[in-house]
């Protein structure tokens, strides 16, 4: 009798162990992700901290990028905006050229980071809402700025909601 109820007990619990391995093992739950956007157009916040960047002192960069167009915004401490507006182009393999054809004169007297006629090239790489710039020179590019899409940003909590007048834009 004993001998039927342990043998009774034993094949009660195969379903149910197997059932829970095979439910362990066929996890719905991808390991990675593939990014959703990879883009490099839109509204960008500089994430990287200015001062290792062109943009030395400043509080906070914004970077507005089209396929034909760009626009940043440098913010100073002491209330200096810097506006940098030009053509911007970029390749299929990431090589995004910023030509810089209006920059605004820092009230404090200082020199802008970017001077109009300036050209740079940077390896550009977007997942998401992150985008990496690198030197275009090398085989293993080291990143030299890493942007957060603005809107994400915000919702992080890492960029505050500004105050917004009439004409001005998000930037």
């Amino acid at each position: 009798m004993r001998r039927t109820v342990l043998a009774l007990a034993l094949l009660a619990t195969l379903p149910a162990c197997s059932l829970f391995r095979k439910a362990k093992l066929t996890d719905s739950t991808p390991a990675h992700t593939p990014a959703q956007n990879s883009t490099p157009f839109g509204e960008w916040v500089l994430f990287t901290d200015p001062n290792q960047t062109a943009f030395v002192g400043a509080r906070r960069v914004d970077l507005s990028l089209t396929p034909s167009s760009f626009r940043m915004v440098a913010t100073y401490p002491a209330g200096d905006q810097v506006v940098i507006t030009g053509p911007a182009s970029i390749t299929p393999s990431g090589l995004l050229t910023l030509m810089p054809q209006s920059t605004t004169a820092m009230a404090s007297g200082g020199r802008p980071p970017i001077l109009a006629g300036q050209t740079i090239q940077v390896l550009a790489s977007a997942a998401d809402n992150t985008m990496v710039f690198a030197s275009p020179e090398g085989m293993n590019p080291t990143p030299t700025s890493v942007w957060h899409r603005v809107a994400k940003a915000r919702e992080a909590g890492q960029v505050p909601v500004p105050a917004r007048t009439a004409g001005t834009d998000s930037l």
